[in-house]
């Protein structure tokens, strides 16, 4: 690779044209004439062509990010049915009253990792490769700022949950699943800042084998507390710290030991460079995305949990009847979801190393392809 050159473009096979292999310029002579209509015909079909590649890229890119996104939200799921299953309808009321009010949070938090889905992989694929680590570090301070604020607050919502009308037997076990479930907002903030420096570069398989060992995790302490209740309704309400956490010791481990990503994309923690220099005005364009996308994402979200919440002032019955279709329902929304992560990574690295048109087509295809999955969904 030349200096200075992108490792995206690196990366990419050289483009045909007239210009005899390795040379500078000088073109193929040919014996034959083109036949009438083939000079058209070519162009389209290596547009085809590229367009397939992109479309595939992207969804190669897509799979394990699906498979680590619903790994996060299995974990959950899994708590709620365990918990039903265990301790009855008053608790799964409870839980899911609990998962509400705290995904009310973590929404926010999500934002600055999406503005990182934009930074990092475009500086990845301009050939700034340390911008890549100073991106995720800037958001993951962010978000796990925001966690060690926002986290502690979650254990005094009570008097609110109750003057909105939700049932006091169901605020309790709220409470709980709340507190448990706050200690995680720490560790999501870490995970999903690392596991976006590596798909960034492209390197997909860590985030997925840490995942694999946080759903064995999930499995190991439903069987052995959750499932029969032995440490009660907290020890249960547990099981998705315990899974995460087991999640980010693995993702950190696998890049301690193998160091995946190219050595120049971390400089070091450099806190400094990250959030308090502006002089390349970094800072600032990460803070309009972030808020961007908090209106963006969170406008949606608060729809959905709002609802639900306001569910809860019919009782417990109705309550514990909406959460089945709350808990399964996002487990399709996964799938789009990861496929738009994908598309962000593979586009912002196109963006990034100025293939503008690539990336324009890449992103048409990727919304195509999401589109078509939310209507198959519709359909079904």
């Amino acid at each position: 690779m030349l200096a200075g050159e992108s490792p995206y473009h690196a990366m990419r096979e050289p483009s045909c044209d007239s210009a005899s292999p390795g040379s500078k310029g000088s073109p193929i002579k040919r014996s034959f004439s083109w036949p009438q209509g083939a000079l058209t015909r070519v162009p389209t079909l290596a547009r085809m062509t590229d367009g397939l590649k992109d479309s595939a890229a992207t969804f190669q890119s897509s799979l394990p990010i699906i498979a680590v996104q619903l790994s996060e939200y299995v974990i959950l799921a899994w708590t709620t049915a365990a918990i039903g299953h265990s301790f009855g309808e008053v608790a799964l009321a409870g839980t899911s009253l609990g998962f509400m009010t705290f995904n009310l949070g973590f929404s926010i938090q999500r934002s600055f990792i999406l503005g990182l889905d934009t930074q990092a992989p475009q500086a990845f694929g301009a050939g700034r490769l340390a911008d890549v680590g100073l991106a995720s570090q800037r958001a993951g301070i962010c978000a796990l700022t925001f966690a060690c604020l926002v986290g502690p607050s979650m254990w005094f919502i009570k008097p609110l949950l109750l003057a909105i009308g939700q049932p006091a037997e169901m605020v309790e076990y709220a409470m709980i699943y709340l507190r448990c479930l706050s200690y995680s907002l720490p560790v999501h903030a870490i995970f999903d800042a690392a596991a976006r420096f590596l798909w960034a570069q492209n390197i997909l398989w860590p985030p997925l084998y840490a995942a694999i060992v946080g759903t064995v995790a999930q499995a190991i302490w439903t069987l052995l507390v959750a499932g029969n209740g032995q440490l009660g309704y907290a020890g249960a309400a547990f099981a998705p710290l315990f899974s995460y956490s087991a999640m980010l010791i693995t993702l950190l481990s696998l890049m301690a030991r193998y160091r995946p990503h190219a050595e120049q994309t971390w400089p070091g923690l450099r806190i400094r460079r990250a959030i308090i220099s502006q002089a390349d005005g970094q800072f600032v364009a990460f803070v309009k995305l972030s808020v961007a996308c908090a209106f963006g994402e969170s406008s949606e979200w608060w729809w959905w949990e709002l609802v639900g919440i306001h569910v809860g002032t019919f009782g417990s019955r109705a309550a514990a009847a909406h959460a089945i279709g709350y808990t399964l329902v996002p487990l399709l929304i996964m799938v789009p979801n990861s496929i738009g992560i994908g598309m962000c990574n593979v586009v912002g690295r196109q963006l990034g190393s100025g293939d503008i048109k690539v990336a324009k087509r890449t992103a048409a295809l990727a919304l195509g392809f999401g589109t078509a999955v939310a209507c198959a969904y519709s359909g079904a």
